[in-house]
């Protein structure tokens, strides 16, 4: 019962040794970081959190203030770091798209056309402007013809960087210190 701490150990003091979190093992921590850590980031002394270290680079521990955490593995190294706080994507960068227009139109003889008033109709838009202004009354025309019509798309967008970030909730990370750092 008492004794063996396979079923139950009931301790009147301190247990010694690493304890069960073992030396440089990172968790997250929610609580009051101000009374719990010195300046340093050390756990004060006579507290649950002695032997403890705010992961604030400081006492061997990685700087993981305003950081994700990635796995190390094949992609990541150990200690590796990386990211942006923001980006702005590239003309590359951007998905695969295509701006266009359509003008149909085609003349006979004794055909009635309307005006062409693209240059007034885009333009309030705001994506194309005619570079050869065409409007007026009706015409008819008599013989075939075409008309030449030249258009411009503008390109849109301010370039400007945004965050890529999943919505998230803010911690602190914490990590066991070796005795050695510890007395």
């Amino acid at each position: 019962g008492k004794t063996d701490p396979r079923t139950k150990l009931d301790v009147a003091g301190a247990i010694t040794g690493i304890g069960m979190v073992p030396p440089g093992a990172i968790v997250m921590f929610y609580g009051d970081i101000k009374n719990s850590f010195d300046e340093e980031g050390k756990g004060r002394k006579k507290t649950a959190y002695e032997g403890w270290q705010l992961c604030n680079g400081k006492n061997n521990s990685p700087d993981l203030r305003d950081r994700f955490v990635a796995a190390a593995g094949n992609i990541y190294k150990m200690g590796e770091t990386g990211g942006l706080d923001s980006v702005s994507l590239t003309a590359n960068q951007m998905p695969s798209h295509n701006h266009g227009g359509v003008i149909e139109g085609a003349t006979g003889p004794s055909q009635t056309l309307m005006p062409i008033v693209i240059g007034n109709v885009a333009r309030q838009a705001g994506f194309v402007t005619a570079t050869t202004p065409a409007s007026g009354p009706n015409m008819t025309a008599s013989p075939p013809h075409n008309h030449k019509i030249s258009i411009e798309i503008k390109s849109d967008g301010k370039g400007e960087a945004h965050e890529n970030r999943p919505p998230f909730f803010a911690l602190a990370f914490i990590m066991r210190l070796p005795a050695s750092i510890n007395p």
